[in-house]
């Protein structure tokens, strides 16, 4: 057994007696790097991703690559949903270097955190010309052994192009309105499939926040200005939302949706169950059009929510895992004879549901069947009777059950919450909300056996505050005040000029400012829903324009910022004029401006640098203070590094003559900042002179 072996994470438990010399996340495994100058190997993933299993059994379990990475790494395994703000800065950098991400992650590290090699999974041995994860962990060690400086400086070049890539803008060309949310619809339809639903090609996941615009654009966008495709979006979400509830990626028997389809027909799932993704889905489906299909898909995914991700003290757990002993997904398909079994021969449940004799669930590796069925419902079927279903899961139910993962996450309950008051179980969302509002604005990241565990994020804040206000019966209820006193905080420890930050604190993981929607949505865009919705409306506005420029260059990734500037118009709060604000500047004196010089040929002065209200410098980040003296000589005490400065910061200041002039000029540079950023590098003036004896 390893350190990981009593984790509170699930995901860190099933690594437990993996032979590598496992490290959490945390300072004891950066400080044995910086002490012994090894590498480090970052590997992140879930307690329910395939992939990250099969990276396990191959590689971590395997005594020759544990002892290959113990040998020449310190070794540091990540629960992306405990650290999402870590996991989140370096799979930037695993996008960076190969194009594309995923999990497991697997990123090699210098002792300061600066990445040299990244990728997802690598099979342990190589195929088809491409190194097994054996031979790269060999070859890097050497590397680092035999070629340290070299790896060193490029590694540092990759960390700050990291860093400068976290920290991005992406100005706005123009003033943010109604024609960048019909440009949204008009990307999607681009990469919209009319055969199947769903945008793009597979792997298909659940399009979340494009369903709730889509909807929403249909019902809002008739009543404002010029022509629309209000028809063409509402047909777009309603087809997806069908083919989802007919297709295997929904589980017709137990109730819920896996995470997605590795084919365009969603016949063919990735097995995991995550509660982010079924409080969405419930969300979209409460505002779609009502019928059988869709309303069946609700009942039995609360039913699924209620049976098997609530834990008794009322919290929701975060996911199910893909795999059970059987393999990825044997808890899940059926085959015909075993289906007969329980609904009789005469049953013609096989045929609705498409089931085969040398059944349709292949292997994603091999492509091999084993004569088992993933359930999806045939075009023009009605779904199976309740009665039929609830036989099934019963015989389900002996099978080897897939591990839950008991830890329950703020934002994802937050958004079950939301998904539960849409579909019209209010009392089921209330109860959770509950338990949560107990922290008041003190939320933790995540609740693992009834215990808050990290510090909370801007997702969680801005989702539960959005679940606060869907629980909301009238402006200034008790609901209605939490949401209040939520994006207050937020206002406090996540705003930066150039949006809210998505983790609080200082250098690499407070760097992004999120305003595109991944599997959950923007938590920008989510902060500017809460904004309107609280009638903060000029608020709400100056977020949606720090995204802007996402907007107009990623319009199908940003539907939930479009979703609110169709809102706030909608509603007749037009978007005000765009105003330019000020940087925040200190300013530089001089104490004396005119320096009498001793006869030892040395004169002394302190240079005074003001930092405005609302600011600090930080020594240890963003630069620090740097002087640079014109016309003299001289030497300056600066401060200590690691000091934190505020207000007047005051630099002593030793000069004597350079050559014959008296004008001299002191240039300080420096850089401002708050307890989330530090801005871009800045410098003052000021002059003097030297009155020499």
């Amino acid at each position: 057994m390893n350190r990981l072996a009593q984790s509170p994470s699930l995901y860190l438990r099933q690594h437990g007696e993996n032979p590598v010399d496992w490290y959490p996340w945390g300072e004891e495994a950066w400080e044995r790097a910086r002490q012994e100058n090894r590498p480090v190997f970052l590997s992140a993933g879930y307690s329910s991703c395939h992939w990250c299993h099969v990276m396990a059994h191959e590689s971590f379990e395997d005594a020759e690559v544990a002892a290959a990475l113990n040998q020449d790494f310190v070794c540091i395994k990540l629960d992306r949903e405990e650290h999402p703000q870590v996991d989140e800065a370096y799979m930037t950098a695993v996008q960076m270097a190969t194009g594309h991400g995923g999990w497991p992650m697997s990123v090699f590290l210098t002792p300061d955190g600066d990445p040299f090699f990244a990728g997802t999974y690598f099979p342990r041995d190589g195929r088809r010309g491409t190194p097994g994860f054996l031979t790269i962990v060999q070859s890097l060690g050497r590397a680092w052994r035999d070629q340290h400086q070299d790896v060193v400086s490029s590694a540092t070049e990759f960390g700050k192009a990291l860093r400068e890539g976290l920290a991005r803008d992406l100005p706005a060309e123009g003033q943010i309105g109604l024609d960048h949310v019909d440009h949204v619809v008009e990307a999607l339809h681009a990469e919209f499939d009319p055969d199947q639903g769903g945008f793009g090609d597979k792997p298909k996941f659940p399009p979340h926040a494009a369903l709730r615009f889509l909807l929403r654009y249909a019902e809002l966008r008739p009543a404002l200005p010029g022509e629309a495709p209000s028809e063409l979006a509402r047909e777009m979400a309603v087809s997806t939302l069908e083919a989802l509830c007919q297709g295997g990626i929904h589980d017709h028997v137990g109730g819920g949706f896996h995470r997605y389809s590795t084919d365009e027909a969603w016949r063919l799932p990735h097995f995991e169950k995550m509660l982010y993704d079924n409080g969405q889905l419930m969300g979209a489906l409460g505002a779609a059009p009502r019928d059988l299909l869709l309303d069946q898909a609700v009942d039995r995914c609360v039913a699924w929510l209620k049976r098997e991700m609530s834990s008794p003290s009322g919290w929701l757990y975060s996911a199910i895992d893909a795999d059970s002993d059987g393999g990825e997904g044997s808890f899940y398909v059926w085959r015909i004879d075993e289906a007969q079994a329980v609904l009789g021969t005469d049953s013609d449940f096989p045929d609705r549901y498409q089931m085969a004799a040398e059944g349709n669930f292949a292997d994603e590796a091999t492509g091999e069947r084993d004569g088992t069925n993933v359930l999806h419902l045939a075009r023009g079927k009605a779904p199976a009777c309740s009665a039929e279903l609830d036989s099934l899961l019963a015989a389900r139910g002996l099978r080897p059950h897939p591990a839950t993962d008991d830890k329950a996450i703020a934002a994802w309950n937050a958004l079950a919450v939301t998904g539960l008051v849409a579909v019209g179980r209010r009392a089921e969302a209330e109860a959770v909300a509950t338990k949560w509002a107990a922290f008041g604005t003190e939320l933790p990241h995540m609740v693992v056996q009834d215990s808050p565990y990290g510090e909370g994020l801007l997702d969680d804040f801005a989702f539960m505050a959005n679940a606060y206000l869907d629980l909301s019966l009238a402006p200034g209820d008790l609901w209605w005040e939490r949401a209040e006193a939520i994006i207050d905080h937020i206002v406090v420890h996540f705003a930066s000029p150039g949006g809210f930050r998505y983790a609080r604190g200082n250098g690499l993981f407070s760097l992004s400012r999120p305003f595109v929607d991944n599997a959950t949505p923007s938590p920008n865009g989510l902060a500017a829903r809460i904004l309107r919705r609280l009638g903060r409306n000029d608020e709400a506005w100056e977020t949606l324009q720090a995204g802007a420029g996402w907007l107009e260059r990623l319009p199908q990734a940003c539907p939930s910022m479009a979703l609110e500037v169709l809102e706030l118009l909608a509603a007749g709060v037009a978007a005000p004029p765009r105003i330019a604000r000020p940087r925040p500047v200190a300013t530089l004196s001089l104490d004396p401006s005119v320096i009498a010089i001793t006869p030892e040929g040395w004169g002394h002065a302190i240079v005074m640098l003001a930092v405005p209200d609302g600011f600090h410098i930080d020594m240890s980040r963003g630069g620090g203070i740097s002087l640079e003296l014109t016309g003299a000589y001289g030497e300056a005490s600066l401060p200590s590094e690691g000091e934190q400065l505020q207000g007047t910061v005051e630099i002593p200041l030793r000069i004597q003559p350079r050559g014959g002039g008296a004008d001299f000029r002191i240039k300080v540079f420096y850089s401002l900042c708050t307890q989330s950023e530090c801005l871009p590098p800045q410098s003052a003036e000021v002059s003097g002179v030297l009155s020499r004896p």
